[in-house]
C-alpha cells in the first residue's frame, strides 16, 4: 500500500495511476481510494472513490460512499448507499486498450469483488 501525498487530489490520483502502470511484475488486482466528490440528484457530496481493477477483466470499475461529517465534529459517517460508477480503463493490464468507450459486451468472468 501507498499514499500519495499532493496539494490537489488529482495529482494524487494521476501519481497513483502511474506507480500501478509502472508496478513490475503486474499485480492481480489494484485499487485506488481517494477522497473526492461526486454530484447525485444535483447535489455536490464529498465521497470516498474507490477504482479497482483486476488483471482478468477487460475493463476497471469504480465506486463510490457518499459521506457527510458527523453532527458532533468527530468524524464523518456514510450517508445512502454505495455505488458503481462505471466502468473505466483497466490500467494494470500488460497492453491495455487504448482510451475508447468502455465495451458493452458481457462480462467474462465474475469480477473477484463480487462474492
Amino acid at each position: 500500500m501507498k499514499r500519495f501525498v499532493t496539494e490537489r487530489y488529482e495529482e494524487g490520483v494521476a501519481a497513483a495511476e502511474k506507480a500501478l502502470v509502472e508496478m513490475q511484475p503486474k499485480p492481480d488486482f489494484g485499487l485506488i481510494a481517494f477522497d473526492g466528490f461526486i454530484t447525485w440528484e444535483e447535489k455536490k457530496y464529498d465521497a470516498v472513490i474507490v477504482r479497482a481493477f483486476d488483471k482478468t477483466q477487460d475493463e476497471g470499475f469504480q465506486f463510490c460512499q457518499r459521506y457527510i461529517p458527523k453532527e458532533d465534529g468527530s468524524g464523518i459517517e456514510p450517508t445512502g448507499n454505495s455505488a458503481f460508477l462505471g466502468k473505466s480503463e483497466n490500467i494494470i493490464l500488460e497492453n491495455p486498450s487504448p482510451k475508447t468507450e468502455p465495451s458493452k459486451e458481457p462480462q467474462k468472468k465474475k469480477p473477484w469483488w463480487k462474492f
